[in-house]
């Protein structure tokens, strides 16, 4: 055959082998990186990739590089792997490895948090992989505190946010109440949770099911000290899924808030508001714009959907300047 002759024979067997192998790695990079352009538009769920599926393409375009190099080597008789089927096996694998490893490091989409933040333009403090990862949980917290630091405010209130049910929002403020409190710094936790499905059409907590609330993850994952929970009539120890507030306007807009902030600030306390939708109002509430709060959006690593909304949100707030994203997994 013409194909077999040009690889044994000719200086292009070497560049042959290597496209037939890696061309569907290949593909799938350049589709990844013309996906890139007018995300706001596409909204991204259209990519390869929605949620974990990416990961799973990368694993079959591995296998793929696997049982081409064994094809080839073994159909076309190359010279030097001709007698040796352990080498073949060896160097199937590493063809995988090498395989997989491009396809990571050069996908523009999923990748590493300082690639997301070039493509994005967001401050993203970090990853957290599950509700035990403290390593990089309390990096965050450091960088919470800096980031406060340098805004030169005297209050430490954070409001976390999320477009989507799953985004691990919720687990992320409860890490965070419990970082905090390892260094010994009192916590007022302040849920105003409430979930919609589309921006301003709020559907009551009481009506749906299928998403844990921060309550759920302080107590099964996270018990807390020295944390205040708000609103008072409701506690950790008793709370079920569903029973959370309705109205995280009137809670954000409450003059019990500012007492809150005020004794907040006399006793050093971090202050951490749980609001996953507040991003779908024009304005935070003018009572949170005045003590310097900052803005943690938190997304699924792999949600570009998410993350392209809390984009395009954000430049519609007065809080543009005030915003850091967390990336979860495994949620």
């Amino acid at each position: 055959m013409i194909t077999e002759s040009l690889i044994r024979h000719t200086l292009f067997g070497p560049l042959i082998i290597l496209f037939l192998i890696y061309f569907p790695s290949i593909i799938f990079i350049v589709v990844r990186h013309m996906q890139k352009v007018d995300t706001s538009k596409r909204g991204l769920d259209v990519r390869f990739g929605s949620k974990n599926w990416a990961v799973y393409i990368k694993v079959g375009l591995a296998f793929y590089s696997f049982a081409m190099t064994l094809m080839i080597t073994r159909q076309w008789k190359i010279q030097f792997f001709e007698d040796s089927t352990w080498l073949i096996f060896v160097l199937g694998i590493c063809i995988a490895i090498s395989s997989f490893l491009m396809t990571k490091w050069l996908d523009p989409l999923i990748g590493s948090a300082m690639k997301l933040a070039e493509i994005t333009g967001m401050t993203i403090l970090g990853e957290i992989d599950s509700v035990f990862d403290w390593l990089n949980i309390d990096y965050i917290r450091e960088r919470l505190l800096i980031s406060i630091a340098e805004s030169n405010n005297e209050h430490c209130v954070i409001v976390c946010s999320s477009f989507q049910t799953g985004e691990g929002k919720s687990i992320t403020v409860a890490s965070l109440a419990k970082s905090f409190s390892r260094i010994n710094r009192k916590v007022l936790l302040i849920e105003a949770d409430l979930w919609c499905a589309q921006p301003n059409q709020f559907v009551p907590s009481s009506k749906r099911n299928n998403t844990a609330g921060l309550s759920d993850f302080i107590v099964d994952n996270v018990p807390l000290r020295d944390c205040i929970y708000y609103p008072p009539e409701e506690s950790f120890s008793v709370m079920t899924r569903g029973q959370k507030i309705d109205d995280p306007v009137g809670v954000l807009s409450s003059p019990k808030l500012l007492g809150l902030l005020s004794w907040a600030q006399l006793e050093n306390t971090v202050v951490l508001i749980e609001a996953p939708t507040i991003m779908n109002f024009n304005e935070m509430p003018r009572l949170l714009m005045d003590q310097g709060v900052l803005l943690l959006s938190v997304s699924n690593f792999n949600n570009f959907s998410s993350i392209s909304k809390i984009m395009s949100s954000l430049k519609k707030t007065s809080l543009k300047d005030r915003t850091a994203l967390v990336l979860t997994k495994q949620y």
